[in-house]
C-alpha cells in the first residue's frame, strides 16, 4: 500500500504473533546520518511510503510532518515516540489508540496482558461498582457488566499504593487498605518492584517507597473490568 504525506491510515501485512505499530509524525540527525536527510527530503512530496533507519531521530519526521510506520516488539519503544499505536494478535487489528489511552484504557485482555506489566485478576461483580476478588471486595465502575457475573479485572503495579501500616493506609479516602506481606522484593533504582500477598493472593506493585511494607492500597479509578 502507500501513505501520502500527512495520510495517518496504515496498510500492515499479516502476522502471526503480537506486534506494536507506532504511528508517529519525527527531526534532526545526528552527523553519521546527515548525508541521509537529502534523500529524505526528496519524499517530502511523493506517495511512497518511507521507512526509516531505527536510529534516526523522531524530531526528523515530526518537523517535515512524516507519516512513518514503526513496527516494534519493544512496549517502551513504541509507547514513548508514537503519536497512535496500533495493536496486532494473530494478524487482526484490536485496538489503535494514542499510547496513554493504550495502556491506561485497553479493549482486550490481550491488549492488557502485552502492553506493560498487568495483574489480571478473576472477580465476580457483586453489585453496582462492587466486585469480589480471591482478596476481598473492592470498588469500581462495573458498567457493561450484571450482577453476578464473572469478568477479569486488570490492575497496573503502579496502581497499588504501599504503605507501612494500616493506619497509613487508610488515610487514603475512597479505597478500603487491605494487610499484606513482602514474598518478593527487587529494587530497580527509582522505583521498587514488589510482590506483595494479600490473604493467599499475589500481586506485584511497583512503588517509590522505600521503608518497610505492611498494608496496600488499590484505588477505585484505576481498576478496569473485562
Amino acid at each position: 500500500g502507500t501513505l501520502e504525506r500527512g495520510n495517518p491510515h496504515v496498510v500492515v501485512p499479516t502476522l502471526r504473533h503480537s506486534i506494536l505499530a507506532g504511528l508517529f509524525t519525527v527531526a534532526v540527525l545526528s552527523n553519521g546520518e546527515y548525508q541521509l536527510s537529502n534523500l529524505i527530503a526528496d519524499f517530502l512530496n511523493r506517495t511512497y511510503p518511507i521507512v526509516l533507519l531505527q536510529s534516526i531521530k523522531i524530531s526528523l519526521q515530526r518537523q517535515n510532518g512524516i507519516t512513518t510506520i514503526h513496527v516494534t516488539h519493544d512496549q517502551e519503544e513504541a509507547l514513548s515516540i508514537a503519536d497512535r499505536v496500533a495493536f496486532l494478535k494473530d494478524g487482526r487489528l484490536v485496538q489503535v489508540d494514542t499510547p496513554k489511552n493504550l495502556y491506561d484504557h485497553p479493549k482486550t485482555i490481550e491488549v492488557a496482558n502485552f502492553v506493560g506489566r498487568s495483574n489480571l485478576i478473576p472477580v465476580r461483580v457483586v453489585v453496582i461498582d462492587r466486585i469480589e476478588t480471591p482478596f476481598g471486595v473492592l470498588s469500581c465502575d462495573t458498567k457493561g457488566f450484571a450482577s453476578g457475573s464473572a469478568a477479569t479485572a486488570l490492575i497496573r503495579p503502579e496502581a497499588i499504593l504501599l504503605y507501612p501500616s494500616l493506619e497509613a493506609g487508610g488515610a487514603l479516602n475512597g479505597a478500603a487498605p487491605f494487610p499484606c506481606r513482602v514474598i518478593r522484593d527487587r529494587f530497580l533504582g527509582p522505583v521498587r518492584r514488589v510482590d506483595v500477598e494479600v490473604k493467599g493472593y499475589t500481586l506485584e506493585a511497583e512503588t517509590m517507597w522505600r521503608g518497610n511494607v505492611s498494608c496496600c492500597v488499590i484505588q477505585p479509578n484505576t481498576i478496569s473490568l473485562f
